[in-house]
């Protein structure tokens, strides 16, 4: 194989997940999570194509469009500064160079052609609005061109806050210019910045985020029901090396330690793909060793998901995800549930030392030392 492809793709394809069932061969695409073909998707694999064959460094406008679509300014907003950075507002120049016989002059001033650039920044209502707010006077912004390069000047010395109400000042006097157009009616900045600045804080305080207090204490680990086993697993990936430790441990509804396992995997494609081979492996030995009825604890909850979707998922762990439902059912109708960190640190443990050391698969029914106080921590049992 090696003399036959570059060794990227020698680690992709030995990164595949292979099912022992026979399933139907089919296509999938790999721009999306479940390997289904989107427009959406599309267009985002497009465009990456399109800025890397254009530009031989990242991308010199992406902090402005993260800058307008992150700002605490509502949406209508955003789409006002999106469209005044991709020059389709609808200003008098713009529209005369659609091939509409209107006067170009601007509404409000009448001196100027009516440029998106004079409409919200040249002109002088728009003027006197920024410098009312105290932003940058007109002498120092002058040698922009364009609404794109003066907004990409201001987003890089702005701080968030200043740049949100810079793009608030922006919809208020294109807005006031359209009351100018459309009803004749205009407002002096003097009234109207006071007024839209005013608003944008009360809606702020309005829908701000409520602080979290931080837990007291940290989520444990529960021993399951009567009668029930319960399975923890986790996984330790490492991207570059594309290698994996797997870990689980099995635990009774009297605290007591029922048997564990560890095993060190190469060719693993992400941190999904270790966690859902961990879980397969431990519902395979729970049938194995009838270990049920099973109940199993993942912190991925990713996994704990897509297992619990009716979704089809065509992406390339869309077969082990098949193989792991037909598992969890063999066992006796297992059931999935997602936990925390915190009530998962055996399983935890278990992968960092097989990935640590490089530990063969092995299923052992005495803890081994590395998990022992942890195991006293969760239940004081082992």
């Amino acid at each position: 194989m090696s003399s036959l492809c570059l060794i990227f793709f020698i680690t992709k394809i030995r990164a595949l997940p292979l099912s022992l069932n026979s399933y139907a061969d089919r296509w999938i695409w790999g721009a999306d999570k479940h390997g289904l073909f989107t427009v959406k998707s599309a267009y985002h694999v497009a465009r990456s194509l399109i800025l890397t064959e254009d530009s031989d460094g990242p991308n010199p406008s992406a902090s402005l469009w993260n800058g307008i679509w992150t700002a605490q300014v509502p949406s209508k907003v955003k789409i006002c500064a999106w469209k005044a950075c991709a020059n389709i507002l609808p200003t008098r120049s713009r529209l005369s160079e659609r091939g509409i016989d209107i006067d170009t002059h601007c509404p409000l001033c009448e001196e100027e052609v009516e440029s998106p650039l004079h409409a919200l920044r040249d002109c002088s209502v728009a003027s006197e609005a920024l410098s009312i707010a105290q932003f940058a006077p007109l002498s120092v912004v002058t040698q922009q061109s364009s609404v794109h390069e003066w907004l990409l000047s201001q987003v890089s010395h702005l701080s968030k806050r200043s740049f949100s109400a810079l793009l608030m000042l922006i919809w208020a006097i294109w807005r006031n210019r359209n009351s100018m157009v459309w009803d004749a009616l205009s407002k002096p900045a003097v009234e109207f910045v006071p007024l839209t600045l005013g608003w944008w804080e009360e809606s702020r305080i309005v829908h701000a985020t409520p602080t979290k207090l931080p837990r007291s204490h940290s989520q444990k680990w529960k021993k399951p029901g009567l009668g029930f086993i319960k399975l923890n697993v986790d996984a330790s990936f490492h991207q570059a090396s594309g290698t994996a430790g797997l870990g689980g441990v099995f635990r009774g509804s009297n605290d007591s330690f029922l048997g564990g396992f560890f095993e060190f995997k190469t060719s693993i494609s992400s941190a999904k793909h270790a966690e859902l081979l961990t879980a397969l492996l431990g519902v395979q030995l729970a049938s194995f060793h009838s270990l049920v009825p099973l109940l199993v604890e993942s912190d991925c909850m990713e996994i704990v998901q897509a297992t619990k979707s009716n979704q089809l998922d065509s992406s390339d762990l869309g077969f082990l995800l098949a193989d792991f439902r037909q598992a969890m059912h063999t066992a006796s109708a297992a059931i999935l549930y997602h936990v925390c960190r915190s009530a998962n640190t055996v399983a935890h443990l278990l992968a960092n030392e097989a990935h640590s050391h490089q530990r063969m698969f092995d299923f052992f029914t005495v803890a081994p030392s590395c998990v022992k106080e942890a195991l006293t921590h969760d239940c004081n049992d082992f």
